[in-house]
């Protein structure tokens, strides 16, 4: 027992971080994270190894955030990266929130630079022309788990965080 087969039917697999996998929803969990490494395969990978977006604006979009963060640019980074339909007071709020919180810029900052990169990024789920939604792991953190969605209008090429 303890085969692929085996975790499929719900049976008793290999002790694991000091327990049993028993549970149906942990051998399922560990066999869709294993048909998810089995995708990434097939993506393209970026300069930090992980997976990049298939969709060039997308990519280029990507690159351009991770240039203002880069620059420091705060304001032009969040004309370019909030979403379209923010009013002018909800955009001028979250500019003037980052500005207060420099640690809540530099995470933000260094996401979407890990994104640019691939660094961290497991998976892309979405068609990539309208959605994509990324699957990382934070940076300097590993351990968390984190996603952002990515959206653009059909016709359009600019692409923006989802609201």
């Amino acid at each position: 027992m303890g085969g692929k087969n085996a975790r499929k039917k719900g049976a008793v697999g290999k002790p694991r971080s000091g327990g049993l996998i028993g549970d149906r929803s942990a051998a399922l969990a560990a066999e869709e994270h294993q048909e998810e490494d089995d995708e990434v395969e097939e993506a393209p990978r970026g300069a930090g190894g992980g997976v990049v977006p298939r969709n060039e604006a997308l990519r280029r979009k990507l690159e351009l955030l991770a240039a203002h963060a880069a620059a420091g640019r705060l304001r032009d980074f969040c004309a370019a990266f909030l979403p379209l339909d923010l009013s002018a007071g909800e955009a001028s709020e979250f500019v003037a929130g980052l500005e207060a919180d420099t640690e809540r810029w530099r995470q933000i900052a260094s996401e979407v630079t890990a994104l640019a990169l691939g660094d961290g990024v497991r998976r892309v789920i979405g068609d990539q022309l309208t959605r994509a939604e990324f699957r990382f792991s934070m940076p300097g953190r590993a351990y968390i788990n984190r996603e952002v969605v990515f959206v653009c209008a059909e016709g359009n090429q600019d692409w923006r965080a989802e609201g």
